[in-house]
């Protein structure tokens, strides 16, 4: 089963503000660098990632990534995700933003499977808030994985078990 947004076709990614006019508490027009933040997102369904990896790698650089342009706020990243270890392991994702990785040794978000889980479906989902303003202007969010120790590991990105999906959403300062 997939997850659908709402407008945003399959294997896609959009974003940005509305354009037009808003009433009520954002009264004004779109877009105002004041009011007007910045959203992407991204559905995968095209077909399952894998990786051998113990150190952090990209899922996919072209694919699973969102690129944003932001003023100098913080932005925060939603990240829904399953995937399953072949062998007693622990499931890593992390994000890296402008080149840099996020996490720490076992990244923003990981399943501990070293306890008989294996071959089960684990759930990787996360939101991650970014500590401090990033800078104004254009930047890359890639997700990344690993395991940490020696097997396979299956991210799932198929309608047949679940889509990935990545959002950025640019907060009000």
């Amino acid at each position: 089963m997939g997850v659908e947004i709402e407008g945003l076709p399959s294997g896609t990614s959009g974003g940005g503000a509305p354009s037009g006019p808003a009433g009520g508490a954002l009264s004004g027009t779109y877009p105002d660098p004041e009011i007007a933040l910045a959203v992407e997102s991204t559905r995968i369904d095209a077909g399952n990632f894998t990786t051998i990896s113990t150190v952090f790698v990209d899922v996919d650089a072209a694919v699973a990534k969102l690129d944003i342009t932001t003023g100098a706020r913080r932005v925060m990243i939603l990240v829904a995700a399953m995937a399953k270890a072949s062998v007693p392991n622990n499931p890593c994702l992390d994000l890296s933003i402008d080149g840099v990785r996020q996490g720490e040794t076992f990244g923003l978000c990981f399943a501990d499977s070293e306890g008989g889980s294996v071959g089960e479906n684990v759930n990787l989902s996360f939101h991650y808030t970014t500590p401090a303003a990033l800078a104004a202007g254009a930047h890359e969010i890639r997700l990344m994985y690993r395991l940490s120790l020696a097997g396979t590991l299956t991210l799932y990105a198929s309608d047949a078990i679940t889509s990935l999906v990545m959002t950025a959403i640019e907060l009000p300062s």
